[in-house]
């Protein structure tokens, strides 16, 4: 099982639209992690992301490049929730998901999948930025990340 953890793209500042949507920097980033990632073959089962805008346009980016089965807004995945529930059901999983968050929720999900613990901070994690989990019968292991300023910083030496 592959999980794949999204931190949303850039939003707008809540003084310019209290919703945040993205930015047009924001879109155009998540633009190019989704098509990196349909470049490199991903697919998943379900895409989750939480109630705000920015995360569910993130994901909408995500799916228009990522084949999947279903797309879900989900509670639990506030930037403050806490992440047992959550890694709890994703411990259960067998199927690739992708899930579409914030922080500092994101980089406790992934220290706790990875150590146990909500304290470590294991992966930092940018805006549009994916990491790549895969489980093993012994826990998990960070298979890849790939951030949008890798991306631009490739294309520009092209």
């Amino acid at each position: 099982m592959n999980l794949y953890l999204v931190r949303h793209g850039d939003a707008v500042s809540e003084s310019v639209d209290p919703s945040r949507p993205l930015s047009d920097d924001g879109m155009h980033d998540v633009a190019e992690i989704a098509a990196f990632m349909m470049a490199a073959g991903v697919s998943v089962d379900e895409i989750w992301y939480s109630t705000k805008l920015r995360a569910k346009q993130t994901a909408e980016l995500l799916a228009e490049a990522v084949p999947y089965n279903n797309i879900i807004e989900r509670q639990g995945l506030a930037p403050n929730n806490e992440v047992e529930l959550i890694a709890s059901e994703i411990e259960a999983l067998q199927e690739n998901v992708m899930l579409v968050g914030h922080l500092p929720f994101l980089e406790s999900l992934a220290s706790y999948l990875l150590t146990g613990s909500t304290d470590k901070q294991v992966i930092d994690f940018e805006q549009g930025g994916v990491v790549c989990l895969k489980k093993f019968d012994a826990g998990w292991s960070i298979t890849w990340m790939m951030l949008p300023e890798f991306i631009s910083h490739c294309v520009e030496e092209v």
